[in-house]
């Protein structure tokens, strides 16, 4: 699982796009500063939230789960017909958890010890927050695929009955 988790990290087009962000970040923006102090605590807020808010979302698609169901997730293979749709939503899960927290980690880091202004940490935090931003996108995207197999189960399982 762990080894699923990071090729996903590194494969997700969430990683594609914040790199392209962050290389015009440095392009356009070589530099300068754009996360302020002001701007820091808005964004260490937002991550705040963002953390708690995705381990609340996973406890309640696992309380809509049950075995039968769990099984078919775990038997039907995802987009890259290798790996089950469980591991595809539990590796987005864990990805988004640990984006987010790191996310936290930096912004309250920066933010404590007001380093702001240093460029590398500009860039370090470009590239998390774009990258947790987008994920979390995604991750939605998850839970709508999740809802529809939801569903596909249930006419699946209704008309064997």
């Amino acid at each position: 699982m762990k080894a699923k988790v990071i090729k996903e990290f590194f494969k997700a087009k969430a990683f594609t796009i914040s790199v392209v962000i962050l290389l015009l970040y440095a392009i356009f923006f070589h530099g300068k500063i754009i996360i302020d102090k002001d701007n820091l605590e808005h964004i260490f807020g937002f991550f705040l939230t963002l953390f708690p808010l995705i381990i609340a979302i996973f406890t309640i698609l696992i309380s809509f789960t049950d075995n039968k169901f769990l099984k078919f997730l775990k038997d039907t293979k995802g987009a890259d017909k290798k790996t089950s749709i469980y591991d595809e939503i539990l590796a987005y899960f864990i990805i988004n958890t640990i984006l987010s927290l790191i996310a936290v980690l930096i912004a309250g880091f920066v933010f404590c010890f007001k380093l702001s202004e240093y460029a590398f940490l500009q860039y370090i935090m470009i590239f998390v927050f774009s990258y947790t931003i987008i994920s979390f996108i995604q991750l939605i995207r998850f839970i709508f695929y999740f809802a529809k197999k939801k569903a596909d189960f249930v006419s699946i399982t209704e008309k064997t009955f």
